[in-house]
């Protein structure tokens, strides 16, 4: 469950059951309401082409002004692609976690922090999603439509 839009943080399942929508809860699990924007994925919907999606159009949305921008979003997008479609280096979990870390509150603006946010929430919600796709590439659900609106195109899509 994606809480607050794009800027906002993906919740496992069991959490979001759990969750009460207030501002003081929500913190709790590292989240905030945000935009107001609440998204559900279906089972029909992969997660993992989702984030990837996603991760691209932050890297496309870069203002190119600032180095977390210039290099650090498209270097974060490129990686989730490749755990996406079983091709990432042995490092690829690593360098997320490091640049996520060095990339929070560093850009001139806020856009690398909430490409961080998501991105780094979900390592943490799909984690098991994200591996398997890691050892075995895309999964049936990744060629379906995307849920989460973004002008480029799923990626992971033929």
């Amino acid at each position: 469950v994606l809480v607050g839009g794009y800027f906002g943080t993906w919740l496992t399942p069991d959490v979001a059951r759990e969750a009460r929508l207030s501002a003081g809860h929500l913190r709790e699990h590292g989240a905030a309401l945000g935009a107001g924007v609440i998204v559900v994925l279906g089972a029909d919907a992969c997660p993992v082409a989702e984030t990837a999606r996603v991760a691209a159009w932050f890297a496309a949305e870069s203002a190119g002004q600032c180095g977390p921008c210039v290099t650090g979003l498209d270097a974060i997008a490129a990686t989730i692609y490749h755990l996406a479609t079983g091709t990432a280096a042995q490092s690829a979990w690593r360098d997320l976690e490091r640049w996520s870390r060095d990339m929070r509150q560093r850009g001139a603006c806020q856009h690398p922090d909430g490409a961080v946010r998501f991105v780094t929430s979900a390592l943490r919600a799909f984690e098991p999603e994200l591996r398997d796709h890691a050892r075995r590439g895309p999964c049936d659900r990744c060629s379906g439509p995307p849920v989460l609106p973004a002008p480029v195109r799923a990626a992971l899509q033929s």
